[in-house]
């Protein structure tokens, strides 16, 4: 807030007096410190809320997602479907018999594609059950073909994933296409899976994105992922990310032309842009050495 005080200001309202020296009765408890270089500063020196992670004397200041790994490895999992081709060196094997080499494009056969169940197998003819569920492709692809060679001519392996719908993460709230998406196997960062969602209905000023992954959750503004590279970090599977507005704000009240709650326009509002934006000071009530600003901080930021 911003707050113009005055020795005499008429009506409600506190003096320049009462706000330097608050008595044992007011009831919010706050630190005058002067508006200077020095102070303005230090507060550039704290960073605003990450998802990598930050502290201030110890003190979590952001949120604690300091994974910089590269991005997941996607694994298949139940409810996944996939398809499966086998092919053979030469005709007259298990599943390319000799009799119709002549009327078929190669030695190899497509299965119908499969669902993998809830115990995490495959049902593959002659190779029984393969558990797949927590596994590559290349890695099922190679259990296969290890329990085919006595069955069928070298025989080798294909294997493709259909539909996903395990590796999945769930966007939701301030987006234009809301729900759950399947993670691309070469990795997704929150902007990217973002865009997939339609993006943002609001600037990135005021959306904030909340991401909670394993029990844990961070906040962090749209905007300062858009700045800065290392915040968009590689989504995971099971993560959720919700979208949310909350307009940056300002209070005006005391001895200015308007007095109320006022929107920034940009990115950045300065302290005299906002005191224009309230209509100035008033002459008669005003006094220009007493304007005040209240702002909430973290204990640490304080010290």
């Amino acid at each position: 807030m911003v707050l113009a005080g005055c020795e005499t200001l008429p009506n409600n309202g506190p003096t320049s007096a009462s706000v330097r020296s608050p008595s044992s009765a007011t009831a919010l408890s706050y630190v005058l410190i002067e508006v200077s270089g020095d102070t303005i500063d230090g507060l550039a020196t704290f960073r605003p809320a990450s998802l990598r992670g930050t502290s201030i004397e110890g003190t979590s200041f952001a949120s604690k997602f300091t994974d910089t790994r590269p991005a997941p490895i996607i694994t298949l999992g139940v409810g996944d479907i996939v398809s499966l081709s086998i092919f053979e060196a030469a005709p007259g094997g298990l599943f390319t018999p000799a009799q119709t080499a002549g009327a078929r494009p190669g030695n190899f056969v497509s299965l119908p594609n499969q669902l993998i169940d809830q115990n995490g197998n495959l049902a593959v003819p002659y190779a029984g059950l393969v558990p797949a569920s927590g596994r590559t492709i290349p890695q099922v692809q190679a259990e296969i073909e290890n329990r085919l060679p006595n069955r069928a001519i070298e025989p080798q392996a294909l294997r493709s994933l259909v539909e996903q719908h395990s590796a999945t993460v769930s966007i939701l709230g301030e987006v234009n296409t809301p729900g759950a998406l399947a993670l691309n196997t070469s990795g997704e960062r929150i902007l990217q899976v973002l865009a997939r969602a339609g993006g943002s209905r609001y600037q990135a000023i005021e959306s904030y994105l909340t991401l909670q992954r394993g029990g844990r959750g961070a906040r962090v503004l749209l905007n300062n992922v858009l700045k800065d590279p290392s915040e968009n970090i590689f989504m995971r599977p099971g993560d959720v990310l919700y979208v949310s507005r909350e307009a940056p704000t300002f209070m005006a009240l005391g001895a200015s032309g308007l007095n109320g709650l006022f929107t920034f326009d940009t990115e950045f509002v300065t302290l005299t842009q906002a005191i224009g934006k309230a209509g100035g000071l008033l002459d008669a009530q005003a006094d220009s050495s007493s304007v005040f600003v209240y702002r909430l901080e973290t204990r640490g930021v304080l010290k």
